[in-house]
C-alpha cells in the first residue's frame, strides 16, 4: 500500500508539482511544503526490507527473488531522477544496494549488478546531467577551477578548516 502512494505521489508531481530551484520535487499545500521524495526513500527501505526477508529461501534464484525488486526500485529512481533530483535518487540507489549487498544474494548476481550499476550511473553522468548539476560536481571535485562562482564556497570552507582546524578558532578567550 505504501509503494502504491508513494508512487502516485512521485507520478502526480509531474502535473500539480511546486517547482523550486529547477526542480519540481513538492507538493505546496499553503504553507506547508511536502516533498514525496523523502516518503520515497523510507517506503524503499520497508519495501526491500520485507521482500528480502520473505524471499530467504529463493534468493539464490534471480528472477524471483531480485529481478521485481529490482524493477521497483529503478523506477522509483527514474521518477525521482525526472524531477530532476539527482541526489536523493542517487541516495534511493545507494540505500537500495546497501539493502541488496545484506539480503543473502550470490557474489556473481552481486558482480553482475555491481558492473551494471557502475555502467548505468556512468552513463547517466556523461548523458543526462544538465549544465546546473555538472557545475556543481566541478565545483565540488576542483573547486578553484570555479573559483569565482559555484566553487567560493568550498573554497572558503577550506580557508576556516585551515586557519582553525577542526576544532576552529574561539571568538572568546
Amino acid at each position: 500500500m505504501l509503494i502504491v502512494i508513494s508512487a502516485g505521489m512521485l507520478i502526480l508531481l509531474s502535473f500539480i508539482g511546486h517547482t523550486a530551484n529547477n526542480a519540481q520535487s513538492w507538493f505546496a499545500i499553503g504553507p506547508l511544503h511536502i516533498q514525496p521524495s523523502e516518503i520515497v526513500k523510507v517506503t524503499i527501505v520497508i519495501y526491500l526490507a520485507s521482500v528480502f526477508s520473505n524471499k530467504q529461501d529463493s534468493i539464490a534464484n534471480f528472477k524471483t527473488a531480485v529481478a521485481p525488486p529490482l524493477i521497483m526500485i529503478v523506477f522509483f529512481f527514474l521518477l525521482v531522477a525526472m524531477e530532476p533530483d539527482l541526489g536523493t535518487a542517487m541516495i534511493i540507489a545507494g540505500v537500495s544496494g546497501t539493502i541488496i549487498l545484506c539480503s543473502g544474494l550470490q557474489m556473481r548476481h552481486l558482480v553482475s549488478l555491481l558492473a551494471l550499476s557502475i555502467v548505468t550511473v556512468s552513463a547517466m553522468f556523461m548523458f543526462f546531467l544538465s549544465k546546473v548539476q555538472s557545475a556543481r560536481f566541478v565545483a565540488a571535485y576542483h573547486p578553484f577551477s570555479v573559483a569565482q562562482t559555484t566553487g567560493h564556497q568550498l573554497i572558503n570552507s577550506y580557508i576556516a578548516i585551515a586557519s582553525g582546524g577542526l576544532t576552529g578558532q574561539r571568538a572568546w578567550p
